[in-house]
């Protein structure tokens, strides 16, 4: 997978509410790398753009299992949120059933491990919480205030964050759940369950190939 940056748009489905509201019709999908605004009927173009019509499965499929895959080779590779309150990036990332990019991408990656025989690994997860411009650990409650530091053996890093081993997709849920419930959660207008927090899950993979003999980390 070469080193690159991909930008896709995901249009929101509008609830009954939202529909009632003019403002909400103004972006019209023109193809699957086009969107435009039909009240300047200006058109942008993006690596992808998702209908309010597609699934978060078929997302996954379409950028981020090559990504999943790209990280078991050693690649370091990211997938990122951007947008408003309410616009639906908790749900795009996390689901509601353990549908959203995250824990399929979980389920790729041990789906992966399970055919590749030859290798040997090791998975680990983050989870963290950037409020108020203070980095929290989300797992470890206890850990706030975090530093961010630099060495030359590992790299940048968060001091004192802890690591967590998972051996499954289950394991791994946990972890999530244990830091959603210690996120910093604020009401806002738009959503009463939106948070003025960011947070970044992180999953470490050490990869051990036996018969080349050598070792992987993304």
């Amino acid at each position: 997978m070469e080193s690159k940056i991909n930008v896709s748009v995901r249009v929101k489905p509008l609830n009954d509410k939202e529909s009632l509201m003019e403002k909400n019709h103004m972006w019209s999908v023109v193809s699957d790398t086009t969107l435009m605004n039909k009240r300047t009927k200006e058109v942008y173009t993006f690596d992808n753009v998702f209908g309010p019509d597609i699934s978060t499965q078929e997302i996954f499929e379409s950028t981020c299992k090559e990504i999943v895959r790209a990280a078991m080779d050693g690649i370091n590779q990211t997938v990122f949120a951007y947008g408003q309150t309410s616009s639906g990036k908790t749900y795009t990332m996390k689901g509601y059933q353990n549908d959203g990019l995250i824990p399929l991408a979980v389920q790729e990656l041990f789906s992966q491990i399970q055919q590749r025989p030859t290798k040997k690994f090791e998975v680990t997860v983050q989870y963290i919480e950037i409020y108020n411009e203070s980095v929290n650990d989300l797992i470890d409650p206890a850990n706030k205030n975090l530093e961010i530091r630099e060495s030359i053996t590992q790299g940048i890093y968060i001091n004192r964050l802890s690591d967590n081993k998972v051996e499954t997709m289950n394991d791994v849920l946990f972890f999530m759940a244990k830091g959603d419930e210690a996120r910093a959660i604020a009401a806002t207008k738009l959503n009463e369950l939106s948070s003025r927090s960011h947070t970044v899950f992180r999953i470490n993979i050490k990869s051990f190939d036996e018969t080349a003999n050598k070792c992987k980390y993304s």
